[in-house]
């Protein structure tokens, strides 16, 4: 085996590891997460949002989306989705999981 490939499975080994150990603790922390929460406690906890979405009426949405490698028998890149609306005084008042909050593989 040439060092080339050797250099090569190494790459490909850490990017899964990270993968793996990034989705876990993306499902784990996700789990603290409660109704009520302030909007600084919920950042704490997973950090800044992937995404952000304003509404008319002065709440908003914070989005957190992350993709985590399954394994190939295990249907590959698995991506988890969750949405967390605040009221305008900065308060989760409501949390999805996942598409419609679907619930499913968490």
């Amino acid at each position: 085996m040439g060092v080339l490939s050797l250099v090569f499975i190494i790459i490909v080994v850490i990017y899964i590891y990270k993968q793996v150990t990034e989705g876990n603790s993306f499902r784990d922390n996700s789990k603290r997460i409660q109704v009520g929460m302030s909007k600084s406690q919920v950042i704490s906890i997973m950090g800044e949002p992937s995404f952000r979405k304003n509404h008319q009426n002065g709440s908003y949405e914070l989005i957190y989306k992350r993709s985590e490698w399954k394994g190939f028998w295990r249907g590959g890149t698995k991506t988890r989705r969750m949405e967390l609306v605040f009221s305008s005084d900065n308060i989760l008042i409501s949390i999805g999981k996942n598409q419609n909050c679907d619930m499913s593989g968490w």
